[in-house]
Parts: structure tokens; C-alpha cells; sequence
């Protein structure tokens, strides 16, 4: 015969940590698990790295235009 399994009691689900936590995650848009953190940092470094890379070939094109022409800058 198969053994049954205890029922588990969650101690923070009794005391309301986890709605606690689940209600500040949706009003802050903050994720409280580590890899929802992690997820939503690496979503925004790809971001700012698309970002930056936008800005360093605006400003390489506005430094070679100054080579190019440096009076028509001044």
C-alpha cells in the first residue's frame, strides 16, 4: 500500500505574508522572487545597452563631422 502524505501547513501563507508580498509586487511592479529580479534587471540592461549603443554611433558621427568640418560646427 502507498504511504499517504502529511498535509503541510504554509506559516506564511496562514499569516498573509505571501498575499502581502504578492499585492506589493503588483502595486510597485518590484518582483519579490530573486529570479523575477534577476529577469527584469536583464530586461532593462538590454535595454540601456541598446540605448547606449544608439548614443555612441550618434556621437561618433557628430565627432567625425567635426573633423571633417570644423567650421561648420562653430
Amino acid at each position: 500500500m502507498a504511504r499517504r502524505k502529511k498535509s503541510v501547513v504554509s506559516w506564511n501563507k496562514v499569516l498573509g505574508v505571501t498575499k502581502a508580498k504578492r499585492d506589493f509586487a503588483r502595486m510597485t511592479g518590484i518582483p519579490t522572487t530573486r529570479s523575477g529580479r534577476q529577469a527584469k534587471l536583464g530586461r532593462a540592461m538590454g535595454c540601456s545597452v541598446v540605448l547606449a549603443a544608439g548614443a555612441g554611433v550618434v556621437l561618433v558621427l557628430v565627432a567625425g563631422a567635426w573633423v571633417a568640418f570644423p567650421s561648420a560646427l562653430a
